[in-house]
């Protein structure tokens, strides 16, 4: 449920379990009122339990990741698989991820009882140059498509980038809409779509994949989109199931591998491509790609990939609502459409403002 126990609480847990039960534990237990480390450790090696580094989890996924939502995207793509008949090279999936010119430095081997070993990294803090991605569930992928944080693209800023690479120049470094357009025309190209050869891309909705300019030139394009629920990519986007953390396992690994060649130099964003022309090989296999298909359910299709387990933490977040609880608005509150239901926190936004200018 994303709220495990650390060593220390479950040591704790023990001997609470040990004294509500009148089991006999150690003198030693009742001094510290916690288990000992010799215990906890033994106790790891007789069951099949192992001390973990949890992924952080933000609070919007964490209750954005429930039933409701899930069920209406499962939904939502079988009724586009019935209509279009979708074969595995033409369902597409795209998303963006950042590759910074500082790695994460991977672990080295050392002697014990060092509490502090170095790695070298290019700067404190690095520049991020952010890499679109897409695959389809056949298991291959369309090239990169780096975004690098320029005023100006130069196109030897991609020497060492996979084959068939394309670029753009944005001061932020991020995605926005018109350079979401170009990469569209750039995946058009490389989708072979035709009249009777329809393709599906399934995509995040952040506000630079949706605009009126996108879908004209998808309906243009034969190409139907479909967008995942907010904030539910960890589990339902095939590149970040089994794709992107390869990726950066990888990519690291090449950064590491880059400074040891040039141990004076520090790496900068047109340094990025040579390092990812080697990690991309390594991480956009077919297998990788086929497994987080697989792992978000989209195919083989099967909306029931995720049991009640999945959405635990989704259940531990609903409040029910207080019974006894009576709202009186402050003045009274016509819905714009007569079929829009009274909404105390719809109102309180929409007046906002207006309470603000008084």
């Amino acid at each position: 449920m994303h709220y495990g126990l650390n060593v220390r609480e479950t040591k704790q847990l023990a001997y609470q379990y040990a004294i509500k039960n009148d089991i006999k534990i150690p003198e030693n237990w009742k001094k510290s009122e916690t288990a000992e480390t010799e215990w906890f450790y033994l106790f790891l090696n007789c069951t099949k339990l192992s001390i973990r580094m949890p992924e952080a989890t933000s609070l919007s996924r964490k209750t954005s990741f429930n039933r409701t939502n899930v069920d209406t995207f499962f939904k939502n793509l079988d009724s586009v698989q019935k209509r279009y008949k979708f074969s595995d090279d033409c369902i597409y999936n795209i998303d963006e991820t950042a590759l910074s010119t500082v790695h994460k430095p991977a672990k080295v081997v050392a002697g014990k009882g060092v509490k502090q070993v170095g790695q070298v990294t290019s700067a404190e803090r690095g520049t991020l140059v952010t890499m679109i991605g897409c695959i389809n569930a056949l298991g291959n992928s369309i090239p990169p498509f780096l975004i690098f944080p320029c005023v100006h693209f130069c196109s030897h800023m991609l020497k060492g980038a996979p084959t068939g690479t394309k670029g753009d120049a944005n001061p932020s470094g991020w995605i926005n809409t018109e350079i979401f357009l170009k990469w569209f025309d750039y995946f058009v190209q490389y989708g072979h779509h035709s009249q009777y050869h329809p393709l599906l891309l399934i995509m995040d909705n952040h506000k630079s994949h949706i605009s009126i300019e996108l879908m004209n030139k998808a309906k243009e394009s034969n190409v139907v989109l479909l967008t995942l629920p907010p904030h539910c990519s960890h589990k339902l986007q095939p590149l970040d199931r089994s794709v992107f953390g390869p990726l950066k396992k990888f990519y690291s690994s090449a950064c590491n591998s880059w400074l040891k060649v040039h141990p004076n130099t520090p790496k900068t964003i047109y340094n990025i491509s040579e390092n990812l022309g080697i990690a991309y090989a390594r991480a956009f296999t077919s297998k990788n790609i086929q497994n987080g298909f697989k792992a978000a359910g989209i195919f083989p299709y099967d909306p029931y990939d995720f049991s009640d387990v999945d959405f635990l933490c989704s259940y531990v977040s609903d409040q029910p609502i207080p019974a006894n609880i009576s709202y009186q608005p402050v003045c009274p509150y016509q819905p714009v459409c007569p079929y829009q239901p009274v909404c105390p926190a719809v109102f309180l936004n929409r007046f906002k403002k207006q309470f603000l200018s008084v």
